[in-house]
């Protein structure tokens, strides 16, 4: 994995975003991922309670879609 800079991710999120890619599929593609993740690590939990804690930024719609896809 890479880490970019704030101004690299806007680039980045409008680099693809120009390539049809939207803004809301991105958030729905990081938010699965997410929520996949989870899950695997709860497997080997004995609870299976998640809290998630969602600010007002960006990864916030990230953290709303993980959530979600959890609540089943």
């Amino acid at each position: 994995m890479t880490a970019v800079t704030p101004m690299q991710m806007k680039q980045l999120e409008a680099q693809a975003d120009e390539n049809g890619i939207s803004y809301s599929e991105l958030m729905e593609r990081a938010g699965s991922a997410l929520a996949d993740k989870m899950l695997d690590m709860l497997s080997n939990m004995p609870s299976k309670r998640v809290l998630f804690l969602c600010g007002k930024g960006n990864n916030a719609g990230d953290c709303f879609v993980a959530a979600a896809k959890l609540d089943r």
